[in-house]
């Protein structure tokens, strides 16, 4: 049985967000609400940095440098500096975790005013982009999850737009 070679497959087709679909995701999301705007930070800052769900989840109040940086901690226990837009920036200052005193709060915290964990981003994510799947749904597609806004950042680089492709 082992010498059986196993059948090779492509691999499955990278899943990203067209540029439509990450538009009408950011009108649709709630502007009011107490949960509101710390979800649209949440989605603002995946967009914006390309970053782990794990790194997001990890984010300390401290973690935000300067106006426009956040310094994410990564695979490998490495650490990297994020350039943020303007509009990423002022989403995350308006935060009530970063007006506070206590510096290593967590950045991103659940309704029980927990840090949110990975799990909690997933589910995040997945109830604001219910909306994005098409009708019928395709399996080709798949759904969407935090992952996808990483392969976001490369097709927006790559497409000649670089960082001028902001909400």
């Amino acid at each position: 049985m082992e010498a059986i070679p196993t059948k090779r497959t492509p691999p499955p087709e990278t899943r990203y967000l067209e540029r439509d679909e990450i538009d009408k995701l950011f009108t649709t999301l709630p502007k009011h609400g107490s949960l509101a705007l710390g979800d649209r930070a949440l989605l603002m800052l995946l967009y914006n940095s390309g970053a782990r769900t794990q790194e997001i989840a990890d984010l300390r109040v401290d973690d935000l440098r300067g106006p426009l940086r956040v310094r994410l901690h990564g695979k490998g226990d490495k650490w990297r500096s994020c350039p943020l837009w303007p509009e990423t920036a002022e989403a995350l200052k308006q935060l009530d975790t970063v007006r506070s005193e206590d510096k290593t709060a967590p950045l991103l915290t659940s309704r029980q005013r927990k840090p949110l964990t990975r799990f909690g981003i997933y589910k995040l994510v997945k109830r604001y982009t219910a909306a994005l799947r098409p009708t019928p749904p395709d399996p080709k597609r798949g759904g969407v999850s935090p992952h996808v806004f990483r392969h976001y950042v490369p097709f927006r680089t790559m497409s000649g737009n670089g960082d001028r492709q902001r909400i």
